[in-house]
């Protein structure tokens, strides 16, 4: 954690430096499409779903526009300063780092040679992945911050050449940028596999009665357990008299624990305080707890609903829950080695693409980001595969002299924020290339000599 919010004053010299290049009348457009956006998923959502919708598809209320990300990216900071209050925790959370880095350095990333043509690949985000870019600019701040001039370049002609030239008195490396997406495929098929499944979860707790909270664990991958058995599930727990919090029906496909909600006591909390729903907030007043790698479920019906600057066209993330009338929570996780090893990638292809764009003459460095969302267990996984791939790499002919991996952790938590960072890498030198390796420069950081992902793991076990 970060014990101060200096990074706010950053990202907002990021944020103005960014709708300046767009331009206030184009930025003003692109938001306004973002509104109409998420108020026509609330008419959608109040007259019912239509089975091709992107609600259906996506298995509940819109969190994200999924067409224009930086304007999506754009409304969110600036909902931090205009509009407090307003705001999608699990993506702000995300994105907000990125800002402060940029704003932190920003009359020094100006000055870099290819920095504009930078700029417009972000806010015209090529392929609508500006996550790509965002890393880059990090990665190119990150040099100058270890004493390298840093030379962003063009693509030319289509060619496949590397993101930037970086020199340090007759040294020069070439640099080449990769970033992984936040979650696999077989993440989000799997996600959507659970979705199906929680719908009969859902439909036996409701049949039961009192409102509660059940926390699932699969032992074998989620398709391989019938959809209607985890209802089935739940029926055969409350049949066994498994009353008292924290008993677990055992199966060999999955366990199944329940707990009661206190639904007087939770909506006392409520009406003094009213909470997003399915916020990390909401769901530990829910649940008594909150894991932040946790993947959970709510089906809930609220009695109250308090609506910040209701009348401000411009506020669409702004409804708070004051009450419910029932509420049901289902928090899964699937233990199955297939699905661990599943839910990340292998850095084998990236890294064979990023050699490519090193030129035959000369030294190169490669740079690999990914987030850290599905919990420990994965994460030494990942560990383990991505530093038995670059031990046997064969990189041939190109001089690679070091291979940096940034593991990101950009998740939400009721207090905030969770941000951390681990570096996994090889250097081929010396004198070492970096200094300092983490590409999120915040004040008040705190460093470790073990991975976030062990720091996590010590905590869960406590």
């Amino acid at each position: 954690m970060f014990d101060n919010y200096e990074w706010v004053t950053s990202a907002k010299k990021a944020l103005d430096w960014m709708i300046e290049e767009m331009t206030v009348p184009e930025w003003h457009r692109r938001r306004e499409r973002v509104v109409d956006y998420f108020r026509s998923m609330k008419r959608q959502m109040v007259s019912g779903l239509d089975p091709d919708s992107i609600l259906t598809r996506k298995g509940g209320a819109p969190s994200a526009v999924y067409e224009d990300w930086m304007a999506w990216y754009l409304y969110l900071m600036e909902s931090i300063f205009e509009r407090r209050g307003n705001d999608e925790p699990w993506q702000t959370n995300r994105i907000a780092p990125f800002f402060a880095v940029i704003g932190r350095y920003l009359q020094e990333l100006k000055q870099m040679s290819g920095i504009q043509d930078r700029v417009k690949a972000l806010l015209n985000a090529k392929g609508n992945q500006p996550d790509n870019t965002l890393y880059e600019m990090a990665v190119g701040i990150l040099y100058h911050r270890n004493g390298w001039k840093v030379e962003f370049l063009p693509v030319q002609g289509g060619m496949k050449t590397p993101d930037m030239k970086v020199s340090k008195g007759t040294r020069q490396l070439w640099v080449e940028c990769k970033r992984f997406a936040k979650v696999t495929d077989y993440a989000e098929k799997e996600r959507q596999v659970w979705h199906e499944r929680v719908k009969h979860l859902f439909a036996s707790m409701e049949i039961i009665g009192p409102p509660a909270y059940a926390d699932v664990v699969f032992k074998v991958p989620l398709e391989e357990v019938d959809p209607i058995q985890l209802g089935g599930a739940y029926w055969a727990y409350r049949e066994k008299g498994l009353a008292m919090p924290g008993e677990t029906l055992r199966h060999e496909l999955l366990d199944i624990t329940v707990y009661p909600i206190d639904l007087e006591a939770i909506n006392k909390v409520l009406k003094d305080s009213p909470t997003r729903l399915g916020s990390p907030l909401m769901l530990k007043i829910l649940t008594g707890d909150y894991d932040m790698h946790g993947q959970y479920t709510t089906h809930v019906i609220p009695s109250a609903i308090d609506k910040l600057a209701p009348d401000n066209e411009l506020y669409v993330l702004n409804e708070f829950c004051a009450g419910l009338s029932t509420a049901y929570v289902a928090k899964w996780d699937c233990v199955a080695e297939k699905s661990l090893e599943l839910k990340f990638k292998d850095i084998r292809k990236r890294l064979s693409d990023a050699v490519t764009q090193i030129p035959d003459t000369g030294e190169g460095v490669i740079h690999i980001g990914y987030e850290t969302v599905s919990g420990p267990a994965v994460e030494f996984k990942r560990q383990e595969s991505i530093q038995k791939t670059i031990r046997s790499f064969d990189f041939a002919e190109k001089r690679i002299k070091a291979v940096y991996c940034n593991a990101l952790q950009l998740l939400s938590t009721p207090e905030g924020f969770e941000w951390a960072e681990t570096v996994i890498f090889n250097e081929n030198v010396p004198p070492p290339i970096l200094d300092d390796r983490l590409i999120l420069d915040l004040p008040g950081g705190k460093g470790s000599d073990r991975t976030h992902w062990e720091e996590d793991q010590e905590k869960r076990m406590k």
